[in-house]
């Protein structure tokens, strides 16, 4: 089993990394992701059953890898370093005054009224 995967691994590695890149925020971080991928892979090499698409199995390791990556490096909306529960428990217009929710709230005032 073990030359088998290395085999999935060298004949499959461009083509997770090509994945990646296309779907991550720098070539570093798709680098990370596509070790990632192979890594989980890896890992679970025993529970991997040969169906003739490893290819397939490995971009759906790689879309949750990416996945993953986007949730860890994406911030909510309204939050302020200093408060650490951010607009949940603080109410949304306590923070009005970030540079963000106020591009949004003149967007908002510009939106006909309903009628």
């Amino acid at each position: 089993m073990e030359q088998g995967v290395e085999k999935i691994v060298s004949e499959r590695y461009a083509d997770v990394l090509a994945y990646c890149r296309r779907h991550t925020a720098s070539p570093e971080e798709a680098a990370d992701a596509c070790q990632e991928t192979f890594l989980r892979f890896v890992r679970r090499a025993g529970a991997y059953r040969e169906r003739g698409k490893p290819l397939a199995y490995l971009l759906t390791i790689a879309r949750n890898v990416c996945v993953d990556l986007a949730r860890a490096r994406c911030e909510p909306l309204f939050r302020r370093p200093h408060d650490p529960f951010g607009a949940r428990h603080a109410g949304v217009s306590r923070h009005a005054g970030s540079l963000r929710a106020a591009g949004l709230l003149a967007r908002a005032r510009r939106l006909p009224r309903a009628r």
